[in-house]
């Protein structure tokens, strides 16, 4: 997923699987999608993945609809419409 236009603005657990399923989760991304998968599970509300060369980091990420990583949740029907505003799901 180096692809810039791959980028997945959300998902949910359901879509975590998936990808990981279809060979789009591979080598250093597996372990922190497990992670992300037992942090969700265990109470946390939602987790962004952003990258650490990205200049607008973490602020863009949080702080725009469109965001700079990738929302997960425990199911995308808890997000607002203003939060899947614009995103692509998968």
């Amino acid at each position: 997923m180096d692809d810039p236009g791959s980028l997945i603005s959300y998902t949910d657990l359901r879509g975590l699987k998936r990808l990981r399923e279809e060979g789009r989760i591979v080598d250093g991304m597996l372990p922190k999608a497990k992670a992300i998968e037992d942090a969700i599970r265990g109470g946390v509300r939602r987790v962004h993945v952003v990258s650490y060369n990205s200049p607008e980091g973490i602020l863009g990420e949080v702080f725009t609809n469109e965001g700079t990583g990738t929302l997960i949740v425990a199911d995308v029907n808890a997000l607002s419409p203003a939060e899947q505003q614009g995103a692509q799901q998968q």
